[in-house]
């Protein structure tokens, strides 16, 4: 204090959790801090300015400042990972409130923060490689928004070329063109279209094109299963394999049912991404049993191993009301807490119903005012779109419906 006055005015709060994009991501108490600056009318530069109060976390994820000085603040929260005490906004996750924190007329608030990322970053080409005789890989520095196409055109030795252009459905970093078959010495000129990341970053004009010199030849690739394959799995899931060769189109999958001896091939819908072939179980209908499971490459049996397909995994549903959004869209995302996948779909109801595997689940929901489907804040424009998180894990059971589920966000 100074003065003849003891300053008594406090804050209050707590992190209800934090969202990376539409996943709910993992967070330390420990690691996390609360800083409070000064509000003035220049603009505060968070990651060298020195705030005034500064509080760490309980394990319960909750704050506290206490003896603060009459004034008007911003408050902003972050997963402090390089112990610097400074947010670190395009690696660490930051939470803030969207409105200034008066402490003038009032002594005490209370306050709610989500961890998020604020990305204001455009994307760029980060790395450009020659990965096959004939396919180029361009390597971004963050995930693209999803899009038809995002190259515009490609040149080898400063002429117009036909190319392919694969992205793979689970990879958003990555895209590829197969084009004619690299020599040494070749120029390859890469144009990309107007891209943006999932934050809605359109890249700059001057970072649309890459050059990649051609230095060294490129050795055929020898095939190899490259991820481990599963032992178990439902007859309602998905099988993948992931391999050296960057096209599996002259890959197979076989099941030898060790009972009858008979032989089913996998041909209905089949995924080929970039090193992956991935298969759909309950399309070619196969029941649970015990298989020898068979990679089939061209005529050639090249790998064999037990797998046992269960029984089908089943859904449970929950379902409930979304209170005092002050939205119209909404994204609801569901955490395994066994497995640690996320799962997020997107609603225009006050109501809402969604599927999921038996299990164990974290739920949070996001106002999403902007449409993109992500969670989205801009400490620079005071913007941050509401979140809540459910406070219980909950409980889906297989083939039942659990109701009244209810999001409610705070007026």
């Amino acid at each position: 204090s100074t003065g003849d006055k003891i300053d008594k005015k406090n804050i209050s709060g707590f992190i209800n959790g934090a969202i990376n994009k539409n996943a709910v991501a993992p967070i330390n108490y420990s690691k996390i801090k609360v800083n409070l600056y000064s509000f003035s009318e220049d603009s505060i530069n968070y990651t060298k300015e020195e705030p005034e109060y500064s509080v760490g976390l309980s394990s319960d994820f909750k704050f506290e400042l206490k003896n603060l000085s009459s004034g008007i603040y911003k408050m902003i929260a972050f997963n402090d990972i390089n112990n610097d005490s400074k947010p670190q906004f395009e690696s660490e996750m930051i939470g803030f409130t969207s409105e200034q924190v008066d402490l003038t007329d009032k002594d005490s608030l209370n306050c709610e923060l989500t961890l998020g990322y604020n990305d204001t970053e455009p994307p760029f080409i980060k790395n450009t490689s020659i990965v096959e005789n004939n396919i180029i890989k361009i390597e971004f520095s963050e995930e693209l928004y999803k899009q038809d196409r995002l190259i515009d055109s490609l040149q080898l030795n400063n002429i117009p070329a036909k190319f392919t252009e694969y992205v793979s459905s689970d990879d958003k970093k990555n895209v590829y063109a197969k084009t004619e078959i690299f020599k040494i010495g070749d120029v390859v000129k890469i144009k990309l279209k107007d891209i943006k990341d999932q934050f809605g970053n359109m890249i700059k004009p001057n970072f649309r094109t890459k050059t990649h010199s051609v230095t060294d030849t490129i050795p055929v690739p020898f095939f190899k299963i490259t991820g481990k394959l599963p032992n178990t799995i439902a007859s309602d899931q998905k099988l993948a394999v992931s391999t050296s060769y960057f096209e599996n189109d002259s890959l197979s999958i076989r099941l030898l049912d060790q009972k009858d001896s008979l032989i089913t091939i996998l041909y209905k819908v089949i995924i080929l991404d970039p090193y992956k072939y991935t298969v759909d179980l309950r399309e070619n209908e196969i029941v649970p049993n015990d298989y020898e499971l068979q990679i089939v490459l061209g005529d050639s049996i090249i790998q064999k191993s037990k797998i046992i397909i269960k029984e089908e995994t089943g859904y449970g549903q929950i379902s409930g009301k979304i209170i005092n959004a002050g939205s119209n869209d909404f994204v609801i995302i569901c955490r395994s807490v066994t497995e640690g996948e996320s799962k997020a779909e997107l609603f225009k109801d006050a109501g809402y119903k969604i599927d999921l595997k038996p299990g164990k689940y974290l739920f949070a929901l996001i106002a999403d005012n902007d449409t993109d489907g992500i969670f989205s804040m801009n400490i620079f424009k005071n913007s941050i779109e509401k979140a809540v998180f459910l406070k219980d894990t909950i409980l889906v059971r297989k083939n039942w419906e659990t109701t009244d589920i209810d999001f409610k966000f705070k007026q």
